[in-house]
């Protein structure tokens, strides 16, 4: 690299902002916000992932701030007059896109309120894949990997614990009971019979089990 000569600019250090002060300069934590605001406040921080606009802040339309403040309107109290809300409008004007960052509002923006649920449905699979991944390419993987590593080993060693590990962290259909012997111990038991062992005399154990559906055994 050269050398600085005389006459050259200064150079501009960019300062380290704190976590705190971070969380200071949120756009939707001022204090003379309203609720509806605070949301829109929220969706305008948040990025485009895609399309001509990707990379730049998102960009509520006029039309979409008015319906919102709508929606998000209060009564003196503070509290959101409208509960339920049917939202229609044509294709091409970013029901995608809107739909996600509304989700990441109540997920984790200011209208998140704990162990609140938030369910994002679309009318087939394909389109669901396709809210999730805008979800995703917007606040990154929510669970870290060290945590789900965490989970996955707890339930290798643990046989009560797969099946939960399976259904809330895999998002995999799996019965709810807790089986007494994990499914990958039983299937590791499935090996070819040693006939040489057999013919020696071997100790063998044998299981017979002749209970049906609708009987009285267990």
């Amino acid at each position: 690299m050269g050398l600085r000569g005389p006459g050259a600019r200064a150079i501009r250090r960019r300062r380290r902002v704190s976590a705190r002060t971070a969380r200071r300069s949120r756009p939707w934590e001022a204090p003379e916000l309203s609720r509806a605001e605070r949301v829109i406040a929220f969706v305008e921080s948040l990025p485009c992932t895609a399309g001509q606009w990707a990379g730049q802040s998102f960009r509520l339309r006029p039309w979409q701030k008015r319906e919102l403040r709508r929606i998000y309107r209060t009564d003196t109290d503070g509290r959101r007059i409208v509960r339920t809300v049917c939202w229609s409008m044509g294709r091409g004007n970013g029901k995608s896109g809107l739909a996600a960052v509304l989700a990441l509002c109540h997920l984790c923006g200011p209208e998140a309120q704990q162990r609140g649920e938030i369910y994002v449905a679309a009318n087939d699979r394909f389109q669901a894949g396709r809210l999730f991944s805008e979800v995703a390419a917007i606040l990154g993987d929510i669970l870290s990997t060290e945590h789900v590593r965490r989970l996955a080993k707890q339930a290798q060693n643990v046989p009560s614990a797969e099946s939960s590990f399976r259904n809330h962290v895999l998002n995999q259909r799996v019965a709810t009971s807790n089986a007494f012997i994990a499914p990958s111990v039983w299937t590791a038991c499935n090996g070819a019979v040693d006939s040489e062992a057999l013919a020696n005399g071997i100790e063998i154990y044998a299981g017979l089990d002749l209970s049906a559906v609708a009987d009285l055994t267990t």
